[in-house]
């Protein structure tokens, strides 16, 4: 009887855990809210009414978009492979761009990856 108690517990209570906006994504909705809500209306393309996957996507995304800004500081930072990852993962919605972050800094770190092999 514990262990089936043990493990319901261990579901709901991992399930609160993406329920709540993380660090990066509530400093993004205080300090930068049109940013925020750009980062909202992506995740809403695909997850519109899954509350539970929205805010885990938002939170992704958010984090992402810290990395970026990381990656924009960091010694050995390529503009060029910056641009052209953004280009790449940048969608139009209501004549507006909004990207995908975690997209960016995944395309970003393979291909400077790649281009430090040679």
């Amino acid at each position: 009887m514990k262990k089936p108690l043990l493990l319901l517990l261990a579901i709901l209570s991992s399930s609160l855990m993406f329920s709540q906006l993380n660090k990066n994504a509530n400093k993004l909705k205080t300090d930068r809210s049109e940013r925020y809500q750009q980062i909202k209306t992506f995740v809403e393309q695909d997850w519109k009414g899954d509350h539970q996957m929205m805010v885990y996507n938002i939170n992704t995304q958010a984090d992402a978009f810290s990395e970026v800004y990381e990656l924009m500081q960091s010694k050995g930072y390529d503009e060029k492979i910056m641009l052209k990852a953004f280009g790449k993962w940048g969608i139009k919605i209501n004549r507006k761009i909004h990207y995908d972050y975690t997209m960016v800094v995944y395309q970003y770190k393979n291909e400077i990856k790649a281009k430090n092999q040679y």
